[in-house]
Order: C-alpha cells, then structure tokens, then sequence
C-alpha cells in the first residue's frame, strides 16, 4: 500500500517511471491498488500501442478501460 502511494506521488511519478524502464525495460507493469498499469516507453512498444490495426482487432471494449492487452 506504501508503495502504490509512493509510485502515485505527483512530482516524482515521472522519474520513478523512467528508472523502472531503465530497470524492467522498455514495457512493464505494476499493480496499483489492485488495479494494473502498463507503462509503455520504448519507441517501438509506443508506435504498436498507437497502431490502431492492431487494436481494431482487439475483442475488448475501450469503457471500461481494457486490463492487460497484449504488447506487440
């Protein structure tokens, strides 16, 4: 719990992503308050997230928010 708050602190939310993509690489996630989040930073995994043929495929509804769709 510490740790989701921790993670959410305004100022610094930014910086802690950037040392985890450097740490966990350039797409990871993390469970805030049971919720799961994926950050995405490579240019790659950002340009895939963006693709809207790969999620024009997709089975899941955009409301409410998608958990856990595949990165390509």
């Amino acid at each position: 719990m510490v740790g989701d708050i921790l993670y959410l602190h305004v100022t610094e939310s930014s910086q802690w992503a950037k040392s985890d993509a450097q740490e966990y690489g350039s797409a990871f996630g993390r469970d805030v308050f049971g919720t799961r989040v994926t950050n995405v930073s490579g240019p790659v995994e950002v340009a895939a997230v963006n693709d809207e043929t790969i999620w024009a495929q997709s089975k899941v509804l955009p409301i409410p928010p998608a958990r856990d769709r595949p990165i390509v």
